[in-house]
Protein backbone atom coordinates (compact mmCIF):
# COMPACT_ATOMS: atom_id res chain seq x y z
CA UNK A 1 0.00 0.00 0.00
CA UNK A 2 1.25 3.72 -1.11
CA UNK A 3 1.23 6.32 1.70
CA UNK A 4 -1.58 8.63 1.34
CA UNK A 5 0.69 11.78 1.24
CA UNK A 6 1.64 10.20 -1.88
CA UNK A 7 -2.16 8.99 -3.11
CA UNK A 8 -2.79 12.79 -3.14
CA UNK A 9 0.19 13.87 -5.15
CA UNK A 10 -0.52 11.75 -7.76
CA UNK A 11 -4.10 13.21 -7.98
CA UNK A 12 -2.94 16.69 -7.77
CA UNK A 13 -0.15 16.16 -10.38
CA UNK A 14 -3.16 14.54 -12.37
CA UNK A 15 -5.58 17.47 -11.75
CA UNK A 16 -2.80 19.87 -12.51
CA UNK A 17 -0.98 18.05 -15.90
CA UNK A 18 -2.95 20.08 -18.60
CA UNK A 19 -1.85 23.21 -16.91
CA UNK A 20 1.63 21.93 -16.71
CA UNK A 21 1.84 20.98 -20.11
CA UNK A 22 -0.15 24.60 -21.69
CA UNK A 23 2.67 25.96 -19.67
CA UNK A 24 5.43 24.21 -20.79
CA UNK A 25 4.55 24.53 -24.49
CA UNK A 26 4.09 28.47 -23.92
CA UNK A 27 7.13 28.96 -22.24
CA UNK A 28 8.81 27.24 -25.73
CA UNK A 29 7.19 29.90 -27.44
CA UNK A 30 8.27 32.90 -25.34
CA UNK A 31 12.06 31.77 -25.46
CA UNK A 32 11.73 32.74 -28.85
CA UNK A 33 9.88 35.67 -28.98
CA UNK A 34 12.13 37.07 -26.17
CA UNK A 35 15.23 36.15 -29.14
CA UNK A 36 13.56 38.77 -31.12
CA UNK A 37 16.08 40.84 -33.66
CA UNK A 38 16.08 44.65 -32.41
CA UNK A 39 18.05 45.51 -35.12
CA UNK A 40 15.50 47.58 -36.73
CA UNK A 41 15.67 50.56 -34.21
CA UNK A 42 19.53 51.15 -35.42
CA UNK A 43 18.76 53.91 -37.65
CA UNK A 44 16.00 55.47 -35.74
CA UNK A 45 18.62 58.18 -34.38
CA UNK A 46 19.86 58.87 -38.24
CA UNK A 47 15.45 58.80 -38.78
CA UNK A 48 15.54 61.96 -36.42
CA UNK A 49 18.69 63.47 -37.71
CA UNK A 50 17.00 63.41 -41.40
CA UNK A 51 13.42 64.71 -40.15
CA UNK A 52 15.66 67.70 -37.88
CA UNK A 53 17.21 68.97 -41.26
CA UNK A 54 14.33 68.66 -43.11
CA UNK A 55 12.78 70.97 -40.75
CA UNK A 56 14.75 73.75 -39.26
CA UNK A 57 16.19 72.42 -35.83
CA UNK A 58 14.65 75.89 -33.53
CA UNK A 59 11.45 75.13 -35.46
CA UNK A 60 11.44 71.62 -34.47
CA UNK A 61 12.69 72.18 -31.22
CA UNK A 62 9.43 74.51 -30.50
CA UNK A 63 6.61 72.18 -31.49
CA UNK A 64 8.56 69.45 -29.75
CA UNK A 65 7.88 71.46 -26.80
CA UNK A 66 4.60 72.60 -27.61
CA UNK A 67 3.71 68.50 -27.92
CA UNK A 68 5.48 68.24 -24.67
CA UNK A 69 3.57 70.80 -23.01
CA UNK A 70 0.23 69.31 -24.52
CA UNK A 71 0.65 65.96 -23.36
CA UNK A 72 1.47 67.04 -20.09
CA UNK A 73 -1.65 69.22 -19.92
CA UNK A 74 -3.93 66.13 -21.28
CA UNK A 75 -2.70 63.67 -19.32
CA UNK A 76 -3.31 66.37 -15.73
CA UNK A 77 -6.47 66.60 -17.33
CA UNK A 78 -7.71 63.19 -18.19
CA UNK A 79 -9.58 60.71 -16.67
CA UNK A 80 -10.30 57.85 -19.23
CA UNK A 81 -6.97 55.91 -19.73
CA UNK A 82 -7.05 56.05 -23.80
CA UNK A 83 -6.60 59.58 -23.48
CA UNK A 84 -3.96 59.66 -21.18
CA UNK A 85 -2.05 56.49 -23.60
CA UNK A 86 -2.82 59.39 -26.47
CA UNK A 87 -0.89 62.13 -24.12
CA UNK A 88 2.14 59.94 -23.66
CA UNK A 89 2.05 59.63 -26.93
CA UNK A 90 1.93 62.79 -27.79
CA UNK A 91 4.64 63.57 -25.06
CA UNK A 92 6.89 60.72 -26.53
CA UNK A 93 6.48 62.64 -30.32
CA UNK A 94 7.51 65.65 -28.81
CA UNK A 95 10.47 64.28 -27.06
CA UNK A 96 11.75 62.68 -30.31
CA UNK A 97 11.63 66.19 -32.20
CA UNK A 98 12.88 67.98 -29.62
CA UNK A 99 16.07 65.24 -29.00
CA UNK A 100 18.65 66.50 -31.67
CA UNK A 101 18.11 70.07 -31.02
CA UNK A 102 18.60 69.14 -27.46
CA UNK A 103 21.81 66.59 -27.67
CA UNK A 104 23.23 69.30 -30.02
CA UNK A 105 22.90 72.11 -27.14
CA UNK A 106 23.98 70.01 -24.30
CA UNK A 107 27.09 68.27 -26.32
CA UNK A 108 26.07 64.84 -25.35
CA UNK A 109 25.94 62.79 -28.86
CA UNK A 110 27.54 64.19 -31.65
CA UNK A 111 25.22 66.38 -33.84
CA UNK A 112 23.26 65.52 -37.11
CA UNK A 113 24.98 66.49 -39.85
CA UNK A 114 23.52 68.66 -42.18
CA UNK A 115 22.26 71.75 -39.39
Amino acid sequence: MSHPFMQRAATTARKSLPSMLVMVGLMGVATSAAAADFGFLGNLGEFICGIATFINTKYLFVAGLILIVLGAIGIANSESTIMKFVSVICIGIGLAAAAPAIMKTLGVAAQCTGF
